[in-house]
């Protein structure tokens, strides 16, 4: 593991504890709770007792309960107070997906310049990832490359056929419980990173966004409402030649 990691070590079977006490703080008996994730009580109990491992489809059904799936794996709090700089991108409507891509490549330069002092090697590797493929961008395929494995030293890893692991990285297939635990061991990221459970790519914007001193912030959130005013002219431009025509 690279040295600038930091050594992560958490169990399956913890994770069933903390499962346990987020069903009981809801709280639900473990019929209610199959119930809301779509399964038998006796499926929940063998979920809940690790007789059967938890799927991703388990995970983004919990997830839908309000259950927050990377505490419950990692036993850690994940938090990110960007909510202004959200707002801005989502009011981009349509475009917020280039908006939000222009905002991981200004972040990228910004971390190449050497311009954002707080950010870990870690998050300015993801972003600047992520900001080089965006729609192509595999999770599991950037861990093995930061680990510097083929897929077959990865699937070994992972404790999965070579088959399987291909489908992970294609992310034709998500991991479950038990992977996404050993893909936190292995690299530091949080499981929402791997899922898709949310907009990872927002996600990994947020992450650095505390990364920015107050002027910074102030600078990128200026670069969103320009840009978002020059996209909505362009649109505007777009439907008046269209009248026009």
């Amino acid at each position: 593991m690279a040295g600038w990691r930091r050594v992560v070590m958490g169990s399956y079977d913890e994770m069933l504890v903390r499962l346990e006490k987020y069903r009981k703080s809801i709280p639900m008996k473990q019929k209610q709770m199959g119930q809301a994730i779509g399964v038998s009580q006796e499926q929940y109990s063998y979920l809940e007792n690790g007789n059967t491992k938890l799927t991703d489809k388990n995970l983004k059904a919990l997830a839908d309960t309000g259950a927050d799936i990377d505490y419950i794996i990692t036993g850690e709090h994940f938090q990110y107070s960007a909510d202004e700089l959200e707002d801005e991108i989502n009011r981009a409507g349509k475009e917020r997906d280039f908006a939000l891509k222009m905002v991981a490549n200004v972040m990228s330069e910004k971390i190449e310049r050497g311009e954002l002092q707080n950010v870990s090697r870690s998050e300015a590797k993801l972003i600047e990832a992520m900001a080089d493929s965006w729609d192509d961008f595999s999770m599991v395929n950037f861990v093995r490359e930061e680990e510097q494995c083929s897929q077959i030293e990865m699937a070994q890893r992972l404790g999965v056929g070579i088959k399987k692991y291909r489908e992970l990285e294609k992310e034709t297939l998500y991991p479950d419980a038990e992977l996404l635990l050993s893909l936190y061991n292995m690299s530091g990221y949080q499981p929402a990173l791997f899922m898709n459970l949310c907009d990872r790519r927002m996600l990994a914007v947020k992450m650095l966004w505390s990364a920015f001193e107050a002027g910074d912030k102030s600078q990128l959130l200026d670069f969103v409402r320009n840009l978002r005013n020059i996209m909505q002219g362009n649109t505007d431009e777009q439907k008046n030649n269209d009248y026009r025509g």
